[in-house]
């Protein structure tokens, strides 16, 4: 279980991989930043993370995954649209030498919801700015701290990037109305950014390599699975910290934050009633760690890709089956925490949700602004 309150005791929780799959994780997160949840995915995913007691780690769900994000390319009135306001399409540079983001560090993304024969796509597109006045404001520092398998780990990070953030859409294929147009700005986190969800993938990969294979039966993992170590241990409760940082800029998002809430099979009056509210969980599917081909993702060669897949619960029961597609999170793909794509999907599989980053660009090194990192 996890809780967001100081002092709340955490019962032991065995540390080998088996353990992690099979059982609940029993963690105690802390963050003494947070805000009152509103009812949005992405409240509703933070507050299953760091705020209200949650399973996290459960029996493995079926992968949701049929069709990679890669087989939707943009519409040509988003090609159109794209070309006018000189926004890239293609394109995702190589992972810079540098963990710092850069001011001009952007990365641009299609979003597609198909529901029955009707598609629709947004183009939204991320830069990470200098912070403005009130920003500079609302500048803090965060604490959240796992306690895991009896084992504490602390992460600490400051929340003074900022993004601007654009999105344009819904476009419809043959429909030539003009797209509305929205703006926004989120300030994040870097240091939680930056620890990404590729190490866990790579963790996985690890144990599987040593005998500790994810898909084994639960007594026969058991018998071959090693203990986790300090580092294999940190890159387990940095899922948290990550999502929410992750997350939060999500929430930020002019239209993904309703498109992605309308996705979710939301509770009935009932389960609201029974449960006095929302109560949600996290369930880890097979997909986790599996890697995946980087061709037709736009990525150098040697890039290494990774499924990050989960199950969202509200109430006990299936709301959303996500998987995201990671790499590692240096800039240009800071911002993103190395997310490359999502696909979000209803539990009936009637609705489905893909996002897909189609190009990443690093700031350039000028006289001006660009010349410094982007979190001081």
């Amino acid at each position: 279980m996890l809780s967001s309150h100081p002092g709340t005791a955490a019962r032991q929780t065995p540390n080998s991989l088996a353990d992690f799959r099979r059982n609940e994780l029993v963690c105690a997160a802390r963050n003494k930043n947070l805000r009152p949840a509103r009812q949005t995915l992405a409240a509703v995913a933070l507050s299953g993370c760091l705020a209200l007691s949650a399973p996290i780690f459960a029996a493995p769900a079926p992968n949701s995954v049929t069709e990679l994000p890669t087989a939707l390319p943009p519409q040509s009135e988003v090609v159109t649209f794209a070309r006018a306001h000189d926004i890239p399409l293609e394109g995702i540079e190589a992972p810079s030498l540098s963990e710092k983001a850069r001011y001009g560090d952007a990365f641009t993304a299609l979003v597609t919801l198909r529901e029955g024969k009707t598609q629709r796509q947004w183009l939204t597109r991320f830069a990470v700015v200098e912070r403005n006045a009130e920003e500079r404001k609302q500048t803090i520092s965060e604490t959240v701290t796992m306690t895991m398998a009896g084992r504490e780990t602390k992460f600490t990070a400051t929340r003074d990037m900022a993004l601007a953030i654009k999105t344009a859409g819904p476009f419809v294929a043959g429909k030539k109305s003009p797209p509305s147009e929205k703006e926004a700005r989120a300030l994040t986190s870097p240091a939680f950014l930056q620890l990404g969800f590729d190490r866990v993938c790579r963790t996985l990969a690890q144990l599987a390599s040593t005998g500790g294979s994810t898909t084994a039966s639960p007594a026969a993992a058991a018998e071959k699975t090693p203990e986790l170590s300090e580092e294999q241990m940190r890159s387990f409760a940095g899922l948290f910290p990550t999502l929410t940082a992750f997350f939060g800029s999500i929430e930020k998002t002019p239209g993904l934050r309703e498109i992605l809430w309308d996705v979710v099979d939301k509770p009935s009056l009932w389960s609201l009633a029974k449960h006095r509210g929302i109560t949600p969980g996290f369930n880890l599917n097979g997909a986790m760690g599996d890697s995946v081909d980087p061709a037709g993702w736009g990525v150098v060669t040697g890039t290494s890709l990774f499924q990050f897949g989960f199950e969202l619960q509200l109430n006990g029961e299936p709301a959303l089956l996500c998987t995201l597609f990671v790499t590692s999170p240096k800039p240009p793909l800071l911002a993103s925490a190395g997310v490359l794509g999502i696909v979000a999907e209803s539990p009936d599989r009637k609705k489905r949700l893909d996002i897909r980053v189609l190009a990443a660009q690093r700031g350039r090194e000028t006289a001006g602004a660009n010349n410094r990192d982007a979190a001081k």
